[in-house]
């Protein structure tokens, strides 16, 4: 997300302005500035533009001149602190981390911010991570940023232009980047039915499990000049040495803490027991020393804030937080009601898309039956009215053939007419044919029926 906002706190004209960028992990906003203007106020502009209400987590912060992340102090003006560029780089980040995430992170502004802003850390290296945990923690990153998986939204290879591992954690292992998706959207499959801010505060629940989580890292010296780390969080002071910053070799629990107090590079950490001996370092810049001892303070504050009484304002946010931390339960259940009667519908269609296919593959096969027995039908019928006529003509020829066997006995009698019938001309034969046959002919009438039957033949 970026958007640009300007807000000019000059009230009179003719004042020179001062322009000032400044980046949030989710945004990047510019506010126009005068000479006059304090941190504080700069801060409460960028809280009223972003809508912030815990604002006991955050700080601005800019480099200095040699390079190094420096505090800004909001009792003293902009002006005098940051370095005269224009515009004004000043960074909006996280100062003071909470114990508990899923406690203390009541708005989903802040946890908005907190997720990117580790998510950043752990994809810079900042924060370091095993390669399992990695996984894991960007399968909640897809959670939170695309919902349940869906293969049809999140296609093969759709992981390839989002970073969602450290380069150290792809370099330790000899896998491809399809073998590295393949195990994340696993993980992401089981990640069915969250919320992006449920996904969000889970990562963080899992991220502040991480040994560097929340450490605020510097470099000391002891009495003998050995080069230490000494790290500030939410529980209080750590010494590790300079090759491990997991494990920390001391710890002093705020609890445990009586005062700390420093004198240009020597920092003092009293305990509270008597008889404890005191923790003596020296830093490498007098800087520095101020950064530890302003962490030290607010550390302190919050860690007696948590364990106190809520303020009405952080109550009401809370009350605010239940409220739609139902909400988000009742359309769970109804979104996972609505899920499964769209499977059940779902496979009630595939059945009766089933039962059509077979109706119409039956269908099919009848319509088939139904040509074949009209095809048999029509051959049987025609068949059957070919053996009709051929019987008919069979009766007709056997009729004729029983009246030629009685006609061929009167034949006998004409042999002599048929020696005489081929010395005849054709003229005189024909008319002697038929004089012949007109005389025999007028007896009875059964001759002309021969006579005609022997013509045909």
């Amino acid at each position: 997300v970026f958007f640009v906002e300007s807000i000019t706190m000059l009230k009179g004209k003719g004042k020179r302005t001062y322009q000032v960028e400044v980046t949030t992990p989710d945004a990047c906003l510019s506010f126009s500035i005068d000479s006059k203007t304090t941190g504080e106020q700069l801060f409460q502009l960028i809280v009223k533009t972003t809508g912030l209400r815990e604002l006991w987590f955050f700080d601005l912060r800019f480099k200095n001149q040699n390079d190094r992340w420096t505090w800004l102090k909001r009792h003293r003006k902009v002006l005098s602190q940051v370095p005269h560029v224009q515009p004004i780089p000043l960074e909006f980040t996280i100062k003071f981390f909470p114990e508990d995430v899923a406690y203390e992170l009541i708005e989903t502004s802040t946890q908005t911010l907190f997720f990117l802003h580790v998510q950043k850390q752990i994809l810079d290296e900042e924060l370091w991570c095993k390669a399992e945990h990695c996984v894991v923690l960007a399968s909640l990153a897809l959670q939170a940023n695309f919902g349940d998986y869906d293969p049809d939204v999140s296609p093969a290879g759709f992981t390839k232009d989002l970073q969602l591992l450290p380069r150290r954690v792809i370099n330790q292992y000899q896998m491809t980047p399809e073998m590295w998706e393949e195990r994340i959207i696993d993980c992401y499959k089981r990640n069915k039915n969250l919320f992006t801010e449920e996904a969000m505060v889970k990562y963080l629940t899992l991220a502040q499990d991480l040994e560097m989580y929340g450490v605020s890292y510097f470099a000391i010296k002891n009495k003998k000049g050995t080069v230490l780390w000494l790290g500030v969080d939410a529980l209080g002071l750590n010494i590790y040495k300079s090759n491990d910053k997991l494990t920390p070799s001391i710890s002093f629990p705020w609890s445990e803490i009586k005062t700390v107090e420093y004198n240009d590079k020597k920092f003092v950490i009293k305990a509270v027991d008597k008889q404890a001996l005191d923790l003596v370092f020296f830093s490498v810049d007098p800087e520095v020393n101020k950064s530890i001892l302003q962490l030290c303070i607010g550390n302190h504050e919050l860690y007696l804030k948590r364990r106190g009484t809520d303020s009405m304002e952080v109550q009401q946010m809370r009350a605010e937080a239940e409220e739609r931390h139902s909400r988000m339960n009742k359309n769970r259940e109804k979104l996972i009601k609505e899920i499964k009667q769209r499977k059940k519908m779902e496979r009630e269609k595939e059945k009766i898309a089933l039962k059509l296919m077979r109706t119409e593959k039956k269908m099919e096969q009848v319509r088939v039956c139904m040509c074949v027995l009209c095809i048999c039908v029509y051959v049987c019928v025609s068949h059957m009215c070919c053996c009709s006529v051929l019987s008919c003509r069979l009766k007709r020829v056997c009729h004729r053939l029983k009246a030629l066997q009685k006609y061929s006995a009167n034949r006998s009698k004409e042999q002599k007419w048929k020696q005489v019938h081929f010395f005849v001309s054709r003229k005189r034969r024909g008319s002697f044919f038929n004089n012949f046959f007109r005389k025999r002919n007028r007896t009875t009438s059964r001759n002309v029926f021969f006579e005609n039957e022997w013509r045909t033949l």
